[in-house]
C-alpha cells in the first residue's frame, strides 16, 4: 500500500491498471459504435479548396452588394411617396405596404450591419443569425432575404425577354414596311 501511494505521487501508474482502462476503453468505443465512427473519420471532414472559399466570399459579396442596391432602390421609392403624401394625394393600399415595409427595413438595417460588423468567426455569425432567424424571423430587411433577391431577378429576366420581343417585333415591323415601299416603287 505504501509502495502504490509512492508510485501515484511521482506520477507513475500502474502497468495493469492501465491495461484494464485501455480495454475498458476500447470495449466502451466498440459499444457506443465510436469505433466505426473513428476509422471513416476522414471522409466525415469537409474538404475545402481556396477556389471554394473565395467562390463563396464572392457570392457573399454579392448577395450584400444586390440587398444593398435592393434598399436605395426601395428608399428612392418611398421617398417619392412620402412626397406625394405630403402633396394630399391619397396613397394606394399596395403603397402603403411598401413605404412601411421600407421603414421597417431601414430600422432593421441598423442592427442587422452592427452584427455584420462585429468581429465574430463565420461559425460564430452563422449562429448569431441562425438564432435571430429562428426566434425574430421579421429582423432581417428583405432586400437581404433570399425570396426577394430572387423575386428581383425574375422580374429582371421577364424584362429582358420582353424587351428582346419588343426589339424582333420592331425590327420585323421596320423590314415589313421596308418591303411594302419597295413592292410600291415598282
Amino acid at each position: 500500500g505504501e509502495e502504490e501511494k509512492v508510485s501515484m505521487v511521482e506520477g507513475r501508474v500502474d502497468p495493469d491498471e492501465l491495461s484494464i482502462v485501455a480495454r475498458d476503453v476500447i470495449d466502451l468505443e466498440r459499444r457506443l459504435g465510436i469505433d466505426e465512427l473513428l476509422e471513416n473519420a476522414l471522409p466525415l471532414v469537409p474538404k475545402f479548396s481556396f477556389n471554394d472559399i473565395g467562390k463563396k466570399m464572392i457570392d457573399g459579396g454579392r448577395f450584400y452588394l444586390e440587398g444593398s442596391k435592393l434598399l436605395g432602390t426601395d428608399i428612392q421609392y418611398a421617398l417619392k411617396l412620402v412626397t406625394k403624401a405630403a402633396f394630399g394625394v391619397t396613397l394606394q393600399p399596395r403603397e402603403v405596404r411598401t413605404l412601411r415595409r421600407t421603414v421597417k427595413d431601414v430600422v432593421t438595417f441598423i442592427p442587422f450591419a452592427i452584427i455584420l460588423i462585429i468581429p465574430l468567426s463565420p461559425v460564430g455569425h452563422v449562429i448569431v443569425f441562425s438564432f435571430i432567424q429562428r426566434f425574430f424571423p421579421d429582423f432581417f430587411p428583405s432586400p437581404y432575404t433570399d425570396r426577394r433577391q430572387n423575386l428581383v431577378r425574375i422580374y429582371q429576366s421577364v424584362e429582358i425577354s420582353l424587351n428582346q420581343n419588343a426589339r424582333t417585333t420592331t425590327q420585323a415591323l421596320r423590314n415589313i414596311r421596308g418591303s411594302t415601299r419597295t413592292i410600291e416603287r415598282w
